[in-house]
């Protein structure tokens, strides 16, 4: 379960390109704790560095599709391996929008 502040940081640590690229499906990979970062890493082979790039965060990896070779990522090939039943993978634009949930739903100070 990811906190607010842990989601906001997540979005927040994103690639920058992120924001305006829409050529790309954004992916963010979060293991759960039986699997390593370094796990994920070693199981996730980028197989087209012109179709998807990978970038490891803090407790997230960060892996961009483009739209167009979505069949032929890494990606696919890493959800038939025994590793994945332990990933959580959300789209960016879903982060995006649970996060502005979140900070419309924590409570506001009341002014004095």
């Amino acid at each position: 379960m990811l906190t607010c502040q842990s989601l906001a940081r997540i979005v927040a640590a994103a690639p920058a390109a992120w924001a305006s690229d829409r050529g790309y499906e954004h992916r963010v990979i979060l293991p759960t704790r039986h699997v390593t970062i370094h796990d994920l890493l070693a199981g996730a082979a980028v197989r087209h560095e012109d179709i998807e790039t990978i970038v490891p965060g803090r407790g997230v990896v960060y892996w961009s599709i483009r739209h167009d070779a979505v069949g032929r990522s890494g990606l696919t090939a890493l959800a038939r391996q025994p590793i994945y039943e332990h990933l959580t993978v959300r789209s960016h634009d879903l982060l995006v929008g649970l996060r502005d949930l979140a900070d419309q739903a924590e409570p506001q100070p009341v002014p004095r």
